[in-house]
């Protein structure tokens, strides 16, 4: 179970997977205008998320549990810095939230399993606590549901905009506001 677990929290330092995620996104772009709505946000949000729970880690410095904790069996190198929020369950938190925002249950639930995956890795391989697990979902869902309320609204209102210019454009000119 150990190199699942390792694969999980090392996986897209990889380049088979790099290119695996790379060649998902395009594929999700082509998948009609709300999957790739979905999608170009989460590819905003997870930077989003990476760094305001990196900030945390600056700000608010908790130790990791490889650092603090003398027992703790380290699966994999040891960090230096703080583990305060992790940022792979912020990322993922972040995408989950764009995709669940966009289209629901059914375009959230693999990213939530995903997400929930990366998060255990990160505990077992002994780089940080539930808590800071936790706290990352938190930054990550919080950061995700911002980029995506945010763009829904803005697209509401343009669109809302554009209706209001097709109507004023379809009106019956007037002879006075036609003359010269």
């Amino acid at each position: 179970m150990k190199p699942f677990w390792v694969f999980i929290t090392n996986a897209t330092k990889q380049l088979n997977v790099q290119i695996f995620l790379a060649l998902l996104v395009l594929v999700l772009c082509f998948l009609g205008s709300r999957i790739r709505t979905a999608t170009l946000l989460a590819l905003a949000a997870w930077p989003l998320a990476d760094i305001f729970s990196n900030s945390l880690k600056r700000l608010i410095p908790f130790e990791r549990p490889c650092v603090a904790l003398p027992d703790v069996h380290l699966r994999i190198h040891k960090l230096t810095t703080f583990g305060t929020a992790s940022s792979h369950a912020a990322n993922m938190a972040a995408i989950t939230c764009v995709f669940w925002y966009f289209l629901g249950w059914r375009g959230g639930l693999a990213w939530l399993f995903v997400a929930l995956l990366s998060g255990l890795s990160r505990i077992y391989v002994g780089v940080h606590f539930p808590s800071q697990v936790l706290l990352g979902y938190l930054c990550g869902s919080l950061c995700g549901f911002i980029v995506a309320r945010t763009w829904a609204t803005y697209a509401s209102r343009r669109s809302q905009r554009q209706a209001a210019q097709i109507e004023s454009d379809s009106r019956p000119v007037s002879p006075q506001q036609a003359a010269p």
